[in-house]
Formats: C-alpha cells, sequence, structure tokens
C-alpha cells in the first residue's frame, strides 16, 4: 500500500481523485504508516510535497485528511450529531460565504458512522442532503473533497464499484487504479465491491475485466478477484 500511495504522490496535483481516494479511505495507522515510508525514501516529508503542489482551502482538506486523527470507532451520538448538523448549516447554507472549516473539522474527525447520523441530521433540519449544500457552497476540487467523503459514508462499495467502472471502461484501461483499488480492498471488502458493481452496471466485475483486458494481465486480476476474503 505504501509504494502504491507513494507512486501516485509523485505526480500529486495530476490526479486528484487517486490522491483523495486514498486519503479518505485508508486507516489512521496506514496513513502515518505511509508518511514514515515516504520519508525515508525521499528525505522529504508527504506534508511539504503535497503543499508544493497544491494550494488554498482543498490543501487544508488534503493536510486534515493526511493528519490521521478520525475517530475509527463505530460509536454514535445522536446529539453530537445534530449539533454538528447545526454547525455545517451555519457554517454554509445560512453564512455569507463558506466557512470552510468547520466542514473540514467535521468531515475529516467523525467517524463514517457518526458522519451519516450528521448527514441525516442535516437533512431534517435544513431540507436538502449534504451533497446538495456542498455543491452549492463549493466547487472544484474542495467540492470533490467533500463529495467523496459523502459517498463513502453512503456507501464505501459503491464509491469503489464506480472507480472501477471508471478504471476498466472506456477509452483504454486505467491500469495503476485497477490494480491499486484491487490489490488494496482484497482483504477486506473487495468481494461486497464486486457485488456493488454488479448490482449498479447489471454485469460482474470478473466479466468486465475479462472483457476489458488480456493475457496474463488478465488472469492476474481475475486471480486476485476470486481470492478476496
Amino acid at each position: 500500500m505504501n509504494k502504491v500511495f507513494i507512486y501516485f504522490c509523485q505526480g500529486l496535483g495530476t490526479d486528484e481523485d487517486t490522491i483523495l481516494e486514498i486519503l479518505c479511505t485508508r486507516t489512521n495507522e496506514e496513513l502515518n504508516k505511509t508518511s514514515n515510508a515516504y520519508f525515508s525514501m525521499f528525505r522529504a516529508t508527504l506534508i511539504s510535497d503535497i503543499k508544493k503542489d497544491t494550494s488554498g482551502e482543498f490543501l487544508e482538506v488534503l493536510l486534515a485528511l493526511l493528519s490521521g486523527i478520525r475517530d475509527e470507532s463505530e460509536r454514535t451520538d445522536p446529539i453530537q450529531a445534530k449539533s454538528d448538523a447545526e454547525a455545517l448549516i451555519k457554517a454554509g447554507p445560512k453564512k455569507w460565504g463558506t466557512d470552510v472549516k468547520t466542514f473540514t473539522d467535521i468531515f475529516a474527525t467523525r467517524n463514517f458512522a457518526q458522519l451519516r447520523e450528521t448527514f441525516q441530521e442535516f437533512e431534517k433540519l435544513h431540507g436538502t442532503d449534504i451533497q446538495t449544500a456542498v455543491k452549492n457552497e463549493m466547487s472544484g476540487d474542495l467540492a470533490k473533497s467533500f463529495l467523496v467523503l459523502v459517498q463513502l459514508v453512503q456507501s464505501k462499495e459503491e464509491y469503489f464499484a464506480e472507480r472501477l467502472h471508471k478504471a476498466v471502461k472506456g477509452l483504454g484501461t486505467a491500469d495503476d487504479n485497477l490494480i491499486r483499488i484491487l490489490v488494496s480492498r482484497k482483504e477486506k471488502d473487495l468481494l461486497a465491491i464486486a457485488t456493488a458493481f454488479e448490482k449498479v452496471h447489471k454485469k460482474s466485475l470478473a466479466a468486465v475485466i475479462a472483457d476489458e483486458t488480456s493475457s496474463n494481465y488478465k488472469d492476474a486480476l481475475l486471480a486476485i478477484l476470486q481470492n478476496a476474503v
């Protein structure tokens, strides 16, 4: 995982989707190990190199995600969810301009189950879902970063299923993305991702990989899928 992340960080700024995927889906421990491995290989901190290629509020979001301080429990607190939802409303829809720091603090630190409850409270209180609010308040890479997190909170499996679909369909196959996702999710939730893929796209992930790749490469990818736990 570390080498994969390091490889993509060398081209940070050319593939924000990949960077967001990694920062938003890795555990705190994985992010910490990645930072240490990056420094060992390049004698520069990952944070310093991210700062060279990004700026502004998007940079602050990336740094918050990289800090690895997200609550990783499954505990939820309905009182906190309502309080966070009210804070998000005040920071966005009810504010002239958007207080991105409040969005960042909540999105980058709460566990996904807690965020799910917060988003539900947000819609109850404001009458608009959180995706619409983000799209209205932000744009570009900044909006993308929060929308990725919303999608992951709603369904991590569907998020990765869509990432895989984009990797294997269209003009050529995005081999790096395809390999990274299959390998990194093999021992976590690859089977659930494959199920979500088939549900959405009406064709199995294995069948699509077989259609879009060939030779030993195809066999290797299918072997990863077949040996997923």
